[in-house]
């Protein structure tokens, strides 16, 4: 019967570390603990505790990369939400919000998150790509929006300074 149970052990023993390094190669970091623990709870010998810790080791690293990830985009996140925009300033106060802090921001964020992903061929790492493509298009359009705000600028001065002109020579003719 202990024999027997040795076996089951065993079995289930290595059962456990296969299914937990299928999952860490699925990028299933937590899943993957999960069985390495479990499979550490089996340990009956010096090799198995080995196998064991040095499982758990990749796991943790593994996990702790996607958390450092997802961190970073919730920076990219946070970062846009955070940006002032510009013409809601403008309208607002007729002064232009800061247009390099949040896309910058978010773009610096993303391209963390992309070096810290490690496969090519993830939906994660698509999707990372493209907010970084929609941060960098965010920055595009808030230059353009700067530039273009700015020639209303030099309008409206123009404008202005026409507008003072007439004046003065209406008042001088009244003279």
């Amino acid at each position: 019967a202990e024999a027997k149970d040795e076996i089951i052990r065993k079995d289930s023993f290595e059962k456990l570390v296969e299914e937990g390094n299928q999952h860490l190669a699925e990028l299933q970091a937590e899943k993957a603990l999960g069985e390495f623990n479990a499979a550490k709870n089996l340990v009956q010998n010096e090799e198995e505790l080995g196998i064991a810790r040095a499982c758990i080791e990749r796991g943790d690293r593994e996990l702790a990369r996607q958390k450092q990830v997802k961190a970073c985009f919730a920076q990219a996140i946070s970062a846009l939400e955070a940006t002032e925009r510009i013409w809601g300033d403008w309208a607002d106060t007729g002064q232009l919000g800061n247009l390099a802090d949040g896309p910058e921001t978010a773009i610096r964020c993303c391209q963390r998150a992309l070096a810290l992903e490690t496969s090519k061929d993830t939906p994660e790492h698509k999707a990372l790509q493209r907010m970084l493509q929609s941060c960098q298009l965010w920055k595009a359009a808030d230059e353009r929006l700067l530039e273009s705000r700015q020639g209303v600028t030099s309008f409206e001065d123009a404008e202005g300074q026409s507008a003072l002109r007439r004046y003065q020579e209406a008042h001088r003719q009244q003279q």
